[in-house]
């Protein structure tokens, strides 16, 4: 499993624990245009919108919120 942390425009973040995750960004504005995870066992939020990301950071297994 990975997690990583997803840190949104406002300042807010949250981690995502999954078992595979991919993010595609534009080759020339290098804008974020696709995010996915498979198998997600905690932190799936209900919607995000992609221009409101500000990053996706993988954490480390020491890091996080010790859901993982």
């Amino acid at each position: 499993m990975t997690t990583v942390r997803i840190f949104l425009r406002g300042g807010s973040h949250f981690d995502v624990t999954a078992q595979d995750f991919t993010t595609r960004r534009d080759r020339i504005s290098n804008e974020l245009t696709s995010l996915s995870w498979t198998d997600a066992v905690s932190g799936k939020p209900l919607y995000l919108r992609l221009d409101a990301v500000d990053a996706v950071v993988p954490l480390d297994e020491t890091e996080g919120d010790g859901a993982t």
